[in-house]
């Protein structure tokens, strides 16, 4: 079991959130996907999460399922898409480690910054959580976002 690890959560829904996958991982360092049924366990939460593809040939992550409000505050849906495919202004190579963090420490990371989307000029200050999935137990094959949008000062 990894080390216990507390983050400074802004918004009640990302401690929710993060509270669900520690309840669904129970006695495990992770769950499995199979064990999540965001839709009618947490309903509310539903169109501020995502889950990604942990893809090992070639490396990297790919966006399985978007909530409506991650969409709409990033200006498009990009289910199917690669985390290295997307604009994340000047945050794209530290927002792919915190991925590839995940992934690597088997547990979840958080952070708090704000990204301007260029196609759009959308300033997008937020919070986030990624959570590691795992159908085996040990390799994690998926991760479980949250992402809340913060007031500039909360940063």
């Amino acid at each position: 079991m990894p080390d216990i690890v507390t983050f400074d959560f802004k918004t009640a829904e990302l401690k929710k959130l993060h509270d669900y996958w520690k309840e669904k991982a129970g006695a495990r360092a992770m769950p499995a996907r199979r064990d999540l049924d965001p839709i009618v366990d947490i309903p509310e939460l539903t169109s501020n999460i995502w889950l990604v593809d942990v893809e090992r040939d070639p490396p990297g992550f790919r966006f399985r399922l978007l909530g409506t409000q991650v969409a709409e505050r990033y200006g498009m849906d990009f289910t199917g898409k690669r985390l290295d495919e997307m604009d994340f202004g000047g945050h794209a190579e530290t927002i792919a480690r915190e991925y590839e963090e995940t992934v690597r420490l088997k547990r979840p990371t958080y952070s708090r910054r704000s990204i301007e989307i260029e196609a759009t000029m959308r300033r997008l200050p937020y919070e986030r959580i990624l959570m590691p999935l795992s159908d085996d137990g040990e390799t994690v094959n998926m991760l479980l976002g949250g992402g809340y949008p913060l007031e500039a000062d909360a940063e």
